[in-house]
């Protein structure tokens, strides 16, 4: 199958998470807070 492609696509997402609830290291990583 061809396709044609004009333009290529770019995905992006966050997640919006409740400071009453803390976030859990995972495999040593924990994000930083980012506001928006």
């Amino acid at each position: 199958m061809k396709r044609d492609c004009r333009f290529k696509i770019f995905d992006s997402h966050f997640h919006i998470i409740n400071k009453s609830y803390p976030l859990i290291e995972n495999q040593g990583y924990l994000p930083d807070n980012f506001s928006a």
